[in-house]
């Protein structure tokens, strides 16, 4: 069974291709779709306006995912205008207003499939509850990070960022947290 992924973010691709692959479904990137985003802070709607819109394009299965970063202190600011935030700040900007402020945080994201057989797309949800680190972690050369936060997010139970894990902890990491992509699949399975 073949879907197009459609994104531009190749570590979001290359995760969903590990864990789609062994459930028999083979992920082919598409990054060719200029999205009209709507101004939401509904992942699910974000989600659903942009599979309807690539839907419209491709005509094939195909699934979307959007994402958003939600710093607990800033009321869950800034949500699904993450990648405005980062342009505008950077991750130095970003730590600075966190300076003595709680850092509790999570990203939420929300998958979105569409194939002609559906009267709208079908969503999945996951969150990831973590804390911003107090300082702004390393690339790792070994990892394609899908995002620059992957840098100062720290996971629930861990005790350093994504980026400065190990193989083996970033693997013990990605069996803990909610799969979205493994739960998308199993559906798919299940219902194709």
């Amino acid at each position: 069974m073949m879907i197009y992924f459609v994104t531009g973010n190749k570590g979001k691709v290359e995760t969903a291709k590990a864990e789609l692959s062994p459930l028999g479904i083979e992920v082919v990137h598409y990054d060719s779709i200029e999205f009209s985003e709507p101004r939401s802070y509904d992942l699910n709607e974000i989600a659903k306006s942009k599979a309807n819109q690539a839907f419209n394009v491709l005509q094939k299965p195909l699934m979307v995912l959007d994402a958003g970063f939600y710093i607990n202190r800033w009321g869950d600011f800034p949500g699904p205008f993450t990648n405005h935030i980062i342009e505008t700040l950077d991750l130095k900007g970003i730590m600075k207003l966190l300076e003595n402020e709680k850092r509790d945080c999570e990203f939420r994201n929300a998958l979105a499939y569409m194939d002609d057989t559906l009267d709208e797309p079908k969503v999945f949800y996951s969150s990831i509850k973590g804390i911003v680190s107090e300082g702004i972690g390393s690339d790792n050369p070994k990892r394609i990070g899908w995002s620059v936060l992957h840098k100062i997010f720290i996971p629930e139970g861990f005790d350093k960022p994504l980026s400065e894990m190990n193989s083996e902890e970033y693997a013990i990491y990605r069996k803990n947290r909610q799969p979205i992509y493994s739960s998308f699949g199993e559906w798919l399975v299940a219902n194709r």
